[in-house]
């Protein structure tokens, strides 16, 4: 039983990795306070709230759709690691949701050796005898020497990925978009738009039935080249009606919507 302390100590040490791996594997997604999203973001007020998730696309997804903005993800193998250092990072990036995966990769097991020192005592009489007296007694000797113990151990290692989420504020169209690839420029014959990821719930995209894996070509004037080109363009119109047009399933649609104004 006293032995106990030890493989504890040596399994924390030996397998769990960094004493922070929540926040030495962290990545940060944000793109810096210079980004066109950091002014849209809400710092939280409150302490970051952590759940345990199972799909990352679609957990990810429903994120975007309800306003949440990517901040950051950790990702790391190990044994067991406590999810109090997720909030943790969370608190630092100032994100107010955090959601973590956990899944069972491997077990490794092995022996460890425990070398004790030992010694032994052993006590030999003596007889002296002399002239005039004679002397008795005993001697003792002592030897040195060590023991080694052989303790197993099987610990359990996991893959660890958790992504951070800070809240955006009300949007003024309400669309996640990305640059083409080469395929979606194939498909509409052309290199001018971006793609819709995702569209927040109740905003004028959602209202005015934008949907996911539209193409936008053109907002008001302004021909989109790529993200930079829609995320100008977007701040340009805020508070305005003005026409969206885009491509559906190889089919151009044209919107007339009105934007929220920047807050």
């Amino acid at each position: 039983m006293k032995n106990t302390p030890f493989i504890i100590l040596f399994a924390s040490f030996f397998l769990a990795g960094c004493s922070e791996p929540f926040s030495d594997y962290y990545h940060d997604m944000s793109g810096g306070i210079d980004s066109p999203i950091a002014s849209r973001r809400v710092l939280p007020t409150d302490e970051p709230k952590l759940f345990r998730a199972s799909n990352p696309e679609s957990d990810g997804l429903g994120m975007l759709e309800a306003g949440y903005l990517p901040v950051g993800f950790s990702s790391f193998y190990a044994s067991n690691v406590e999810f109090k250092g997720a909030i943790k990072q969370a608190r630092k990036v100032q994100a107010e949701i955090v959601l973590v995966y956990c899944q069972h990769k491997d077990s490794i097991s092995g022996m460890i050796p425990l070398t004790t020192p030992e010694s032994q005592s052993s006590a030999t009489r003596f007889n002296i005898s002399g002239s005039n007296e004679g002397y008795s007694g005993y001697a003792k000797t002592v030897t040195y020497g060590s023991h080694t113990t052989y303790l197993p151990f099987n610990v359990d290692r996991y893959d660890y990925f958790a992504t951070y989420w800070a809240k955006i504020k009300p949007p003024i169209l309400g669309v996640w978009v990305n640059d083409l690839s080469p395929e979606m420029r194939s498909q509409i014959k052309g290199n001018k738009g971006v793609y819709v990821v995702a569209v927040i719930r109740n905003s004028p995209a959602f209202e005015d039935d934008i949907l996911a894996a539209d193409i936008i070509k053109r907002v008001g004037s302004h021909d989109l080249a790529g993200r930079d080109d829609f995320f100008k363009a977007v701040e340009h119109y805020a508070g305005e009606k003005t026409t969206v047009e885009l491509v559906r399933d190889g089919q151009a649609i044209v919107k007339i919507i009105r934007f929220n104004r920047k807050n």
